[in-house]
């Protein structure tokens, strides 16, 4: 006779420990594949709606055969070097539709054998929403570069200059190069004191209207614009997206206008003048 007391407490832990496992890899969103000298042995509920087999389709199923042609020789090369490192590759659907996916190996001891265990992620919607981002700044580095008003982007912290359209580089006589190595301060006309006030009431209110500043050219010549400024996400930070739209032509046509009433108010002057002398 055996005391057989421990080896039962051991076997029962083992088979809670599996039953865990088997609850926690059905649950999870991300796919799960135990597979065995390149056979699958398991796999849960989110990889055989990912792939479109049933269980039982892909037991002993082949797990090469769940990769698009086109990148096998890549996954057997990973899967021969036994190679842990996440990767991308394309996953093959039973309808034979295919779809990005990010792979995730792992070799552990399961059931006193060593298995392969796979965490398969569906990339479909990531990469809609990257290539949905991608033409969005695609769209928006189309406008801002067209657009006629003087655009750019300030650190609100370093007062640098991140980037800025072409219409600003025109206006201000700077190539893009020499722009990116000036802070604010270099371009407004106003005194330090001022441009930091206006940064913090604008990074605090979200968007403000400063009205008309005075903006540096490189030749030293001044550049009168009307600027708005909102504070908006750049590079996962809160920067200054400045729009600054060139008042100098019309700042220039009210002061010749300006100058042509002075000169009539005098004229009538010296005609109300005369006439009262004579």
């Amino acid at each position: 006779q055996y005391d057989i007391t421990e080896q039962k407490r051991t076997e029962e832990e083992l088979r809670q420990s599996e039953e865990r496992f088997k609850v926690l890899s059905q649950e999870v969103v991300e796919g799960i594949v135990l597979s065995e000298n390149g056979r699958i042995i398991d796999a849960n509920r989110s990889v055989t709606e990912m792939f479109g087999y049933g269980l039982e389709e892909l037991i002993g199923k082949d797990a090469i055969e769940l990769t698009s042609p086109e990148h096998r020789e890549m996954v057997v090369r990973r899967i021969s070097e036994e190679d842990t490192r996440p990767y991308e590759s394309m996953g093959l659907k039973k309808d034979g539709s295919t779809f990005p996916l990010e792979i995730r190996p792992r070799h552990l001891p399961y059931s006193g054998r060593r298995i392969r265990v796979t965490s398969v992620i569906d990339l479909t919607e990531r990469k809609h929403q990257e290539e949905a981002l991608r033409q969005s700044e695609a769209l928006y580095r189309t406008v801002v570069e067209q657009a006629e008003e003087n655009i750019f982007l300030v650190d609100a912290t370093s007062r640098r200059v991140l980037d800025a359209n072409d219409a600003l580089l025109r206006s201000l006589g700077y190539t893009d190069e020499e722009l990116k190595e000036m802070t604010l301060y270099d371009i407004v006309a106003h005194d330090q004191e001022s441009v930091d006030l206006n940064i913090g009431r604008i990074m605090e209110e979200g968007h403000r209207s400063l009205g008309e500043r005075q903006y540096r050219r490189k030749d030293g010549s001044l550049v009168d614009v009307e600027v708005n400024v909102s504070a908006v996400p750049y590079n996962g930070e809160k920067v200054m997206c400045v729009v600054a739209h060139d008042v100098t032509e019309r700042k220039r046509a009210e002061r010749m206008l300006e100058e042509i009433r002075e000169a009539e108010r005098n004229r009538l002057a010296r005609e109300l003048h005369d006439s009262t002398l004579q």
